[in-house]
């Protein structure tokens, strides 16, 4: 009986042996199952991560938003903000574009690019009245993930632009001074009128037109900031005159086509249409309407639309992850009596 209940005993071990192994495979294939299932969600979770990337690369157009903050209104600014509407609207996008009432108010322009960060703009196209006086904004935006493109007048003291589009001004203005000295008498006297100090354009081109026309054997006697102002400049053309005579004076330069309509009617004041030579800058249709006249003799014409344009194409492109050279400079082409017809509207 005690050799009965001893096997019985011992076949009951066996028994609860096997049911546990049983069981510890069953859990072991159990635990592996769900391991693969857990690891199925993750390379989904993965693919899904990758195809938003994905998403973001071919990111929707039309949920975009650009704020565009020009210097002031004028004909070469809004042929840049034509530009920028028209990249826009060709992509879908929402676009805002200002500008301050003066072209020298840098607070107003500071202010409107704070106003657009507060709106949470996604692209923002800004042409500085003064390099420096944006750096802080411009910072501000960036690190709340705004892509900040410089368009016309760069500022290069900011650290994280996508670019800057632009004209290379100076040596725009150097190419395009050493043409026009080509034009003058040997050793002749040059004046320059220049945009407003600090103005990062137009302390370029006054550089590069001084440079240009002094290795070009020129002397010049002055160079003055007249704020692209007609009546600034005209008034400063005047003075010029008074200093240095009639005679004393070959060629007058300018940084900016509006400056330029105040120097030529100095010189009509004067008598000196045709004998004083005027370069200007930008291209606009007063600067041709005035060659076409024979009262300047050559303006330096830039690109404004194709520099709007650009600047969001940029934009959008950043916003995919694409990357740019800090400058994409914009050609620039001379408008004189042989072509002139060609521009004028």
């Amino acid at each position: 009986m005690k050799q009965i209940k001893k096997m019985t005993a011992i076949f009951l071990a066996l028994v609860m042996m096997f049911t546990m192994a049983a069981c510890g495979q069953d859990n072991s294939t159990s635990s592996t199952g769900s391991t693969e299932s857990d690891e199925g969600t993750a390379e989904a979770a993965v693919t899904e991560d990758v195809s938003d990337d994905q998403g973001d690369a071919e990111a929707d157009t039309s949920n975009l938003s650009i704020g565009v903050v020009m210097k002031l209104y004028d004909e070469f600014q809004n042929q840049v903000i034509d530009g920028a509407k028209a990249a826009a609207e060709e992509i879908g996008a929402k676009i805002d574009c200002v500008a301050p009432d003066d072209i020298t108010d840098a607070a107003q322009q500071v202010q409107m690019i704070e106003n657009f960060i507060s709106q949470g703009v996604d692209i923002l196209l800004v042409d500085p009245n003064i390099a420096d006086s944006v750096l802080n904004v411009l910072k501000d935006a960036t690190d709340k993930g705004i892509k900040v493109v410089l368009v016309d007048t760069d500022s290069p003291n900011f650290e994280n632009p996508v670019t800057y589009v632009g004209t290379a001004n100076y040596d725009a203005a150097y190419e395009g001074a050493t043409e026009f000295a080509s034009r003058l008498p040997e050793g002749a006297k040059v004046v320059i009128a220049t945009g407003m100090q600090g103005d990062d354009n137009h302390e370029k081109r006054s550089s590069g037109y001084k440079e240009a026309m002094e290795a070009a054997g020129c002397t010049v006697l002055d160079l003055q900031y007249c704020d692209n102002s007609a009546d600034l400049t005209g008034a400063q053309v005047e003075d010029w005159i008074q200093k240095y005579g009639k005679d004393g004076i070959d060629a007058v330069m300018v940084t900016d086509d509006d400056a330029g309509a105040g120097a030529v009617q100095a010189l009509k004041q004067n008598g000196l249409v045709g004998e004083v030579k005027v370069c200007s800058f930008n291209g606009f249709q007063v600067a041709i309407k005035m060659i076409k006249e024979g009262s300047v003799e050559m303006t330096i014409a830039q690109q404004p639309y194709e520099m709007g344009y650009e600047s969001v194409m940029c934009g959008v492109g950043a916003i995919k992850g694409e990357t740019y050279d800090r400058q994409i400079p914009v050609d620039v082409e001379i408008i004189d009596s042989s072509n002139c017809d060609e521009y004028l509207k």
